[in-house]
């Protein structure tokens, strides 16, 4: 029931939304969150999973959440530690692990978005 009702859930979610200063994540029943682009140290694309990304990269897997309707993410984004992200995943809240796995349709426009976010130097 629970698989039915997050397909459900997902074909009719808005997605994940960029705001002016935050990255709105929704996924049906799957998952949601706000990330603070303040809170954003990094962002890589990847093509390979999630396993053979964190094995290359010294990352453990617990470290890490999955936020992907097709679970097959192309982003992942490092989070500054010590920031106050709180994800819900499979109903239940806790704080956002150090990094986050994403499919973005179009992960130019969160590249720009960081970007200009980024202080001046």
């Amino acid at each position: 029931m629970y698989v039915a009702a997050d397909r459900w859930l997902v074909r009719g979610a808005k997605g994940h939304v960029l705001t002016g200063d935050a990255l709105d994540l929704s996924i049906g029943a799957r998952a949601s969150g706000l990330i603070p682009m303040s809170a954003i140290e990094s962002m890589e694309s990847i093509g390979d999973k999630p396993d053979a990304w964190c094995k290359r990269h010294g990352v453990a897997r617990r470290d890490t959440v999955t936020v992907s309707p097709f679970d097959a993410p192309n982003v992942v984004l490092r989070l500054r530690p010590g920031q106050p992200v709180v994800l819900t995943t499979c109903q239940l809240e806790r704080p956002a692990p150090a990094c986050v796995f994403l499919y973005l349709d179009r992960p130019e426009l969160l590249r720009a978005a960081l970007e200009r976010a980024a202080p001046a130097v």
